[in-house]
């Protein structure tokens, strides 16, 4: 989403709606890494998939952390 879409929508939005529909993006993402864990075929045995994987899941919730709490 571009940036001039993404103040537009915002400047529309109730603050408390805007907050929520980013609280329950995280909380998605968080279930959906959960729900990889615990039924993904490839993370079950230990290798280099499961390694990559995790590594690509750490890098994204880094990258959240810094910049919406380091960052700012």
């Amino acid at each position: 989403m571009s940036a001039g879409l993404r103040t537009a929508v915002r400047r529309r939005l109730p603050y408390e709606l805007w907050h929520l529909l980013h609280a329950a993006s995280y909380l998605t993402l968080l279930l959906g890494y959960a729900h990889q864990f615990s039924n993904g075929a490839q993370l079950h045995q230990p290798g280099l998939v499961r390694t990559g994987w995790i590594a690509g899941y750490v890098l994204v919730v880094a990258a959240l952390v810094w910049g919406r709490v380091l960052a700012p």
